[in-house]
């Protein structure tokens, strides 16, 4: 029996309890309904994936907040990351050119794939020069070579076509 058997009795017991408490985290961070739902559910997934972790050194609710915070400042992370580019990308253009990730990935998708990739790890996943190399086998010059053409690229595409 894990340790977090002996604080609750089964999955649904663990979110009844708690997802209106995971929701309030997620509502003062997002100040979306929509959005704050998604980060229950994914860090309900988390929880359940994580259950075996759990040592019983401290409070179930502590433990998912851990988790739940840790879940909502990675998002953050990523929102202000794919804001950054889409400010990068339309620095010098009114925002109703680009006003969407779907226009964003459309954007991508004209990309050779070495540039696409090297966009997706250091822009929106937001991973250092470093690690981005490293999972793509390559330079780190040629990682930061590959972003500025594909930045360069993309801007381009947009001054051509700026409704995308």
């Amino acid at each position: 029996m894990t340790p977090i058997a002996n604080h609750v009795t089964s999955a649904e017991d663990l979110y009844i309890q708690y997802s209106s408490y995971v929701y309030r985290l997620a509502f003062m961070s997002t100040r979306n309904h929509t959005e704050s739902e998604d980060i229950v559910q994914e860090v309900f997934l988390r929880i359940l994936q994580k259950s075996g972790n759990f040592r019983g050194d401290s409070h179930v609710k502590t433990w998912i907040s851990h988790i739940a915070r840790n879940y909502i400042i990675d998002t953050g992370r990523k929102r202000r990351k794919e804001q950054r580019l889409l400010e990068h990308v339309s620095h010098s253009y009114s925002h109703s050119s680009i006003h969407s990730l779907i226009e964003i990935e459309d954007l991508l998708s004209v990309l050779p794939e070495s540039q696409r990739r090297v966009i997706e790890l250091r822009m929106i996943q937001d991973l250092s020069v470093a690690k981005a190399a490293e999972l793509l086998d390559c330079s780190q010059a040629k990682v930061r070579t590959n972003t500025h053409r594909a930045l360069q690229h993309i801007k381009q595409s947009v001054k051509e076509d700026p409704v995308v």
